[in-house]
């Protein structure tokens, strides 16, 4: 499969692990890059299991998570024609990859996108190595019975040509913490004239909850973010960081 799953993480290690072994029981396994951006737990041994799975270690300025500069680390990575940005608190339909990959090889010039399922609480009693089809589904009827917000995900599904991302440079790296940046890179690969494909339908993705680290997710952090999309909407700048390097370790 000429695909590579992007992950940036940071002390996720128990959903990584959920997500990884989502990956593993796909009916096609994408080629899958993990850029740990400073976890204090040692991931490497899950790149010992996988033949298809690599670990990039950041270790520079990494005390609060950028996720623009590690998965543009990731992007400047991977090997294959295209690519598929995702998130380490996801677990796949396991058609959900194959979905992908066909959409992005049938048309060059697709964006594709796929909204999430929220599951408030994990069910007792389940462990990453029980993750497998059945259970995939056991999970989405859970999901789908007790959720508490309609499924939605900005920056769980961004499957596009690596070209594409390369001419535009990337994630825009001037935003730090939560907030419009997913948003951010969606508006400027429309702009540049990839065409937004839903793939909702066709399968899903179960986003597994989590702590809110405070600083990463503060309202301050958002406002600021969302300030500088604004600024930039205003006057849209296709390429994004046009005077520093970009997806430097």
């Amino acid at each position: 499969m000429n695909l590579t799953a992007i992950i940036a993480c940071k002390d996720r290690f128990q959903n990584l692990e959920y997500c990884i072994r989502s990956i593993a029981t796909a009916n096609s396994i994408p080629q899958v890059i993990i850029v740990d951006f400073g976890s204090v737990e040692h991931i490497n041994q899950l790149a010992e299991k996988y033949q298809w799975l690599s670990v990039i270690n950041v270790s520079n300025n990494t005390s609060m998570f950028h996720k623009t500069r590690a998965l543009n680390i990731g992007i400047r990575a991977a090997k294959t024609k295209f690519v598929c940005l995702t998130d380490v608190d996801q677990l796949f339909q396991p058609n959900f990859f194959d979905v992908v990959f066909q959409t992005l090889i049938h048309n060059i010039d697709a964006f594709v996108r796929c909204e999430t399922h929220f599951l408030p609480s994990l069910p007792a009693g389940v462990y990453p190595n029980q993750v497998n089809h059945d259970m995939y589904f056991k999970l989405l009827k859970i999901v789908m019975k007790t959720a508490t917000k309609k499924p939605h995900g900005e920056g769980c599904c961004h499957g596009i040509a690596k070209d594409r991302l390369l001419e535009i440079n990337g994630h825009d790296e001037d935003y730090i913490g939560w907030g419009f940046e997913d948003k951010d890179l969606a508006t400027r690969l429309v702009a540049a004239g990839a065409q937004t494909t839903w793939v909702t339908q066709k399968t899903s993705m179960i986003h597994l909850p989590h702590k809110r680290n405070e600083k990463y997710f503060a309202p301050v952090t958002r406002n600021k973010n969302e300030k500088l999309y604004k600024n930039k909407l205003s006057n849209l700048e296709i390429v994004a960081n046009k005077t520093t390097q970009w997806g430097m370790l």
